[in-house]
């Protein structure tokens, strides 16, 4: 699981680290398209520079970082949060296809799709709890400690392993009573919800 978030992270803000190292390099093309989309927002946003070369450097400035910081797992939802925050105003500025005709419009409205379907990907990173992304660590970790170190801890110590009377099978480490919530056996761990300590708000 780890391994899979991983790429898909990795997958998911190549784009923004590619597009913002462009248009920091060359920013005229796209600050030419953004004039327009820009003198119409100014008016509900008055803070908006008025230099179109600026603001198109300041927004690939974002994608720039929080793309790295995505990639390698710092802050994904933070990163996600201000990645989708900027790709929206970069795809009402540049696809707006219901403004043009033709083989242009189709065009415009395969790539306003594709943006939506990044922002769609960017959402699904904001919205994974903390305790999701880390069960399976925290899993893994539950079993080494289980059936490595507390055993060699008492070996080491001379105690020898302790057993159940009457054990005819192991049971399953972490089965809750369905009725209760309850651990079913002496020394089993808590339920799944406070062994993970989940935070869902969590970045």
């Amino acid at each position: 699981m780890g391994l899979i978030n991983s790429l898909a992270r990795v997958l998911l803000s190549g784009i923004f680290i590619s597009g913002g190292i462009d248009v920091l390099r060359a920013p005229g093309p796209r600050a030419v398209v953004a004039r327009p989309f820009l003198e119409r927002v100014r008016a509900l946003v008055p803070a908006l520079p008025s230099d179109p070369v600026l603001a198109v450097r300041a927004n690939a400035a974002i994608q720039l970082a929080a793309g790295a910081t995505l990639a390698v797992g710092i802050l994904p939802r933070l990163s996600a949060f201000a990645l989708a925050g900027s790709l929206v105003p970069t795809t009402l500025g540049r696809h707006r296809f219901w403004e043009q005709q033709g083989p242009a419009a189709a065009q415009q409205r395969t790539q306003f799709l594709k943006n939506a379907a990044i922002l769609g990907g960017l959402i699904l990173v904001a919205n994974v709890p903390r305790c999701v992304c880390r069960a399976s660590e925290i899993g893994y970790a539950y079993q080494v400690k289980v059936r490595i170190v507390s055993p060699l801890a008492r070996l080491s110590a001379g105690q020898p392993e302790r057993t159940q009377p009457g054990e005819g099978r192991r049971s399953r480490p972490g089965a809750d009573d369905r009725s209760s919530g309850r651990p079913s056996a002496p020394g089993a761990p808590p339920g799944r919800a406070a062994r993970l300590g989940c935070r869902g708000h969590d970045m």
